[in-house]
């Protein structure tokens, strides 16, 4: 449960870097995982685990990470 809130932590604060630095690798990064969990979320629009597969299981915690990734992506586009 922790790497789960571990990536929307992390998602958020990468964010809050390219602000400040304007370093392109990770404006990259940011949006590409957003892509592909958007990609991925079930009918519910739930997030899993992996952003880059199907959902797992639709918990709180991947819930967090997932808005903190699309809430990220906004802030860097």
């Amino acid at each position: 449960m922790d790497s789960t809130l571990f990536k929307g932590i992390f998602v958020r604060n990468l964010a809050r870097l390219y602000l400040k630095n304007q370093k392109a690798a990770y404006q990259q990064f940011i949006l590409a995982n957003v892509q592909s969990a958007l990609a991925h979320v079930n009918e519910h629009h739930q997030f899993g685990c992996n952003w880059a597969a199907p959902v797992d299981v639709p918990d709180f915690v991947r819930q967090t990470a997932g808005l903190d990734l699309v809430n990220a992506a906004l802030r860097v586009s």
